[in-house]
Order: C-alpha cells, then structure tokens, then sequence
C-alpha cells in the first residue's frame, strides 16, 4: 500500500540530483569565465578619509548670536559643549563635561571637565567655560539662548572652583538645566576675551564669512584649515577628547570639505554629476528623479524635526499697523485666526507640495519627540476645516463680502478707518530647494482666495527674512520653517512672550494676551515643578492652550529623505529624522566611517 506514495518520492529525488549535477557545471564553467579577468571587473573596497558635502555659505562664525541651523552646524564641529544632544539615543551625552552632579535642592549644578584640547594646544579650564557661559548672559549680545540662563529676572552665575571644575548656582530649581547648557558653545578665553570686550569688535572678528584661522580653533573634532569663497576644509583635531586612539581614531574621517553654495543656487546637479558626493538630503521631487538611477539609494529617514508653519504679524510695532490698524486688531484677535485656520487645509498641502512625503501637523513641535503632545489631543483644539464655518465666524467680526468684481468674485471687506477695504494679506517666505515653503504660501494664498481673501506671496532671502522677523517686523504674515527640540526648555525663546523667537510679538516686557499668560505659566510650571507628573501635564496644557489660540497655524512636518551613492558604504549615518544631518551632526560624524567600491581595469591596475 506504500509503493504508489514511494515511486513520486524516487522521481523527484532523481531529479533534484539531474539540477544540483547542472548547477556543479554551470558554476565551474562561470568560475572559470570571472577568473579569465577578461569580461567581469573585479571589486574591491578603498577606505576613504575625507568627506566632500555641499553645504549654504556660512555668513558669519558668531556662536553667541548666530540662529541659521547650517551656521550652527558648522560651527559645532569646530567648538564643543558641556554636555551634546545625540539625535540616535534620543538623550544628552557627555560633552567637554565628563560628569556632573546637582545638589538636593536643585539649586547648585557641578560640571567636572575633561582633559581636552584646541588643535594648537590650548588646555579646556574651568575659566573657560565661565567666559563662555558669560558671553551669553551678556545683554549687549542678541543670544537667542540667553533667557534659559535666567531664572526669575535673575542670572544663573558660573564660578571656576578649580581647574576643571565649573559651579553654576541658580535662583531657583530649574530641572532641565542640562539641556539649557547643551546650547552654549565653550570656547578657549584666551582666544576670545581680547575681542569680546564689545559687541562691535566680537561682531567683526567672529561674525565674518572668513575669520583669522585662530577663531577656527577650538575644542570641536575638527578646526578650519583653509577656506575661500569657494570651499571650507576642516582638518580632524587629532587633540579632540574623544580621539582614543588609531585603532578607533574618533572621529575616522581625516577631512571634511564644504562645498559651499548660496541658498538661491541649486545644487542637484552638482550632486548627480559629481561622485565625490556621497549623500544629499532631497525633496520629494529630487527623490522622484534620484529613484529611477540605479546609482543612487533613497532612505526615508521618518519625520523630520522641522515644522513647517503660518502666522500673521500680531506685533504692535509692525509699521504697516499705523496705516492699516483695524487689520492689524484682527489680526491679534483669537476669534479671527480661528476662523481663518478653517480655510487651511493641511492634507492639500501635503499632497500638493510634499507628495505625500509630510504629515499634517496640529501643534507648535514635531511628534518625532517624545513631549509632543499628540496629534489627536491637538486636533481637537484646532478649528477644522470647514469654508462654510471660516464665512460664518469672520461675518461675526464684521468680514463681509463687498460688491462683485469684473469675474463677478466678491472679495471680503472689512472696516478700516476711513470706510470699508478689501482684506488683504501679504506673505513672505525665504528661498529653499524645491521651493517648498513658496508653494507652501501659493496653496495656503489659493485656500484663502477660496474664502474671498487677496493674497499675495513675496520670495526673499533667508536672511532678509530675519531681519524682517526680528529687527524690523514689517511684514503681514509669514511662511517658515522652525527646528523642533527634544526637550521644551530649549524652545523658552519661541513659548514665552518675552522671547527673541516668539515670532508673533517678541520682546515683550509682560504678557499681551491672556493665551500668552497661560503659555508663560505653564512654562514656568514645567521649568521649575519637581514634580515629573506636574511638568508633563504643564507641557500638555501648554500645547493645548497654544494650539487653540492659533497664534500660528503649524502646517505640516515633513520626511527625511536622504540620497546615497551606491558605491559608497557608510557606516554610522543616523537613520532618525531627528538628525539635521544624517553624517554632519556632532555626535554623528565621530562615528562615520567611509568605504568606496575600487573598479580594477583590465591590465590589472586598481
């Protein structure tokens, strides 16, 4: 009864062994094709020391008063911190700091230093650090870090109690003082005191696109050998705390050079042609193209920590006020941002903008940190959209349509002083690849139309920008970007109302509204409470409250996308959106290492 189930078992068996016989001479004959060396290149893998990247023309090397995100990250490289912020492990890691302590009533922090050097010698000390700390405390220096160093009206006072230890002593508990030092650089004060005495001579030695080569010197993994208008090279600091030894010579890349290149300038085909370059962080329409190349690899990296978001100017001081002070009233009220945030529909944008690689955004950081309050609890504070609601709820403040126009359009009108006037928005934005945050303004400008509102998009520098938001604030409305944090204490200058980054009224000697009282509190609440389940529940009704109050209408967050070369092996990029730079972050390129496939040629040669 058993042979009808044997004789299957024997045909199969017989020709399992017919194919396994065909595979031993198929491979004996493919083994011998390669080893002609004739047809099929050999491979080989070539270590590579240096590190070419296509980086915006730093304006200036000011680390107390610079805030553009690629100034800062060059910056990083050369100068050091107490403690770092590591976007892998989420946390702070040590820094110039090797340990520190804080006393039971939270009022005495003690850093104890590292033995750590500039790449001509100069030692780390504790005087150091104080001078750095102080530069930063100095009013006469726009250090946008500044408030988190007072607490109370009081300034948080650093004192030297040896050689390589650091005392800060605060007015009052302040649980995340950790991550306010990790935004001070720390520089050798025999470098700098001779040019800090005022804010003119600082400005001139420091805030310059090429500074003398002893300002690129410092405690960082790498100094500034030469520069022109062209390049930046580093050099690795071969002095740098963290270099070990050669067996794991931290960092491994030997040279880094920029490439620089003005933000109006794109840099996609320098990228696609030239194969020094070895990465590349692409919108979605660069990946798009990237992705039909067999030579490139595209890695989606996740959500970024980088909020796209809307605002109207709601200052006081915005000059335009004084001709139109009825809009800018509107403006400032609750009740109309409300209405206006039902017009915004942030699926469209993501569509249309993004294609899909963003993800629509509700509250004031990106949910790629743990403290963001989430989507669904901000959601149901933010007006939905709904045209119909947007109508309705301006008609209660007086926002009418006005008599038709030549297409028979009837755009809304509101009372100014003089009689009654179309309502009128003017958006600026700042030139980026892509021109995403332009197209970002058109869909918000077609949104707006839809509900009668004119609106026109303006396109200007990045630096004109902000000078624009925060020395001049002549302008209506804006579209922007803004890097989210880990950790809300780094966000002090954005929350509080008397922050230099609070976009929509900064500087602000007491609160101006009742939304901006209760943001304040509740920063104050989670900066000094000691208690962890008071502080989560602060930072939540913070967000709450912010999100309800509309001050800004936060669009969406996007995907990191990354272009990779295929022939290049890279070990240690940091695959989190949370890394600005998935190589040239500070706690990221320590650990890069860099292999190239070699092509041997037919004579043999490599």
């Amino acid at each position: 009864m058993n042979q009808p189930e044997d004789q299957p078992r024997t045909s199969r068996g017989y020709r399992i062994l017919l194919i396994g016989f065909g595979c031993l001479v198929g491979g004996l004959a493919l083994g011998r094709w390669i080893s002609s060396g004739t047809e099929v290149d050999e491979l080989q893998w070539q270590n590579i020391d240096e590190l070419h990247r296509i980086h915006m023309v730093p304006s200036s090397y000011n680390f107390v008063e610079s805030n553009k995100s690629y100034e800062k990250q060059l910056l990083a490289l050369i100068h050091d911190q107490l403690l770092n912020y590591d976007p892998v492990k989420d946390q702070l890691v040590p820094g110039l700091a090797k340990t520190y302590e804080v006393s039971p009533d939270g009022l005495r922090w003690t850093f104890r230093l590292r033995d750590a050097h500039t790449p001509d010698g100069s030692k780390l000390t504790a005087d150091d650090v104080v001078f750095s700390f102080n530069l930063c405390l100095d009013s006469r220096f726009d250090c946008k870090q500044r408030g988190n160093l007072v607490l109370g009206n009081k300034p948080i006072k650093a004192s030297a109690v040896s050689p390589l230890t650091v005392q800060f002593d605060l007015p009052q508990p302040f649980h995340s003082f950790d991550w306010a030092l990790a935004g001070v650089t720390i520089v050798p004060s025999k470098t700098y005191s001779k040019v800090a005495e005022t804010p003119e001579t600082f400005r001139q030695a420091v805030g310059v696109q090429q500074p003398e080569a002893e300002f690129m010197l410092g405690f960082g993994p790498y100094y500034v050998d030469t520069q022109d208008t062209q390049e930046v090279r580093l050099v690795r600091n071969d002095r740098f705390w963290g270099r070990t030894d050669e067996r794991i010579p931290r960092p491994y890349l030997k040279r880094i050079t920029l490439v620089l290149r003005n933000e109006d300038v794109t840099s996609n085909l320098d990228f696609l042609h030239n194969d020094r370059y070895v990465y590349r962080m692409v919108g979605p329409m660069e990946a798009g193209h990237l992705k039909e190349n067999t030579q490139f690899e595209i890695l989606d990296r996740g959500l970024s920590g980088w909020c796209t978001f809307f605002w109207v100017n709601q200052n006081p001081h915005a000059p335009w006020g004084k001709e139109y002070p009825k809009r800018l009233e509107l403006f400032q009220n609750v009740a109309f941002r409300r209405a206006l945030a039902h017009a915004i529909d942030r699926q469209e944008i993501v569509h249309r903008v993004y294609e899909g690689y963003a993800e629509p955004l509700y509250g004031p950081v990106s949910p790629v940190y743990g403290w963001a309050a989430s989507s669904t609890v901000l959601e149901e504070v933010t007006p939905e959209t709904n045209v119909q609601a947007a109508l309705s709820e301006l008609a209660e403040l007086g926002v009418l349509p006005g008599e038709p126009d030549a297409d028979g359009k009837r755009w809304l009108t509101y009372e100014e002083v003089g009689g009654r006037i179309p309502l009128e928005i003017e958006i600026r934005t700042s030139k980026d690849e892509e021109d995403r945050r332009r197209k970002t303004a058109e869909e918000i400008k077609s949104q707006l139309n839809e509900i009668g509102i004119r609106v026109k998009v303006v396109e200007e520098r990045f630096g004109e920008m902000v000078t624009r938001l925060d020395k001049t604030f002549d302008y209506e409305a804006a579209v922007m970007l803004l890097s989210g944090a880990p950790n809300p204490t780094t966000l002090k200058f954005f929350f509080e109302s008397s922050g230099p980054m609070h976009f929509v009224n900064p500087y602000q000697k007491s609160p101006a509204t009742e939304w901006e009282r209760s943001v304040d509190e509740y920063f104050h609440t989670f900066a000094t409470s000691p208690d962890p389940v008071q502080r989560e529940r602060a930072i939540l009704e913070l967000q709450k409250t912010w999100s309800a109050a509309q001050p800004a209408f936060h669009l969406v967050v996007d995907r990191k996308l990354v272009a990779v070369r295929r022939d290049y092996e890279v070990n240690g990029i940091a695959l989190t959106g949370r890394a600005s730079d998935p190589i040239l972050d500070r706690t990221v390129i320590e650990n890069v290492r860099l292999r190239r496939i070699a092509h041997r040629d037919k004579v043999g040669a490599w």
